[in-house]
């Protein structure tokens, strides 16, 4: 699969990319057993839910990206893994909205 940085900064599959069923059942699997810790992950950089819920569906992208790979590690590993997924969105994610901030800002004065 194939990602494209939108003008957010962020990661998005593309429009005509096709994700086979085993894929996407893996996913509705691994998301079932996984999005309690990945939200709880968040929620230690998000200033609120809703910042949480971004970063999480960010993360995501990665992860489905990545899920021939994630097959084969341990629950150890796995949960690792998403620990840094995690962060390294929530850390383009706060940059992003940090340059925004700045940008506007810029703009009223």
């Amino acid at each position: 699969m194939h990602a494209y940085v939108d003008d957010e900064g962020s990661e998005r599959l593309k429009k005509n990319e096709i994700v086979s069923k085993e894929t996407a059942w893996w996913f509705s699997e691994f998301f079932s057993a996984y999005y309690p810790f990945m939200m709880r992950k968040a929620m230690l950089y998000a200033k609120n839910s809703q910042d949480a819920e971004d970063i999480v569906s960010e993360s995501c992208i990665g992860i489905i990206k990545q899920h021939e790979k994630l097959c084969q590690l341990s629950e150890p590993e796995i949960l690792q893994y998403i620990s840094v997924c995690i962060r390294h969105t929530a850390c383009k994610y706060m940059k992003y909205w940090a340059q925004l901030k700045i940008a506007v800002s810029d703009e009223e004065h």
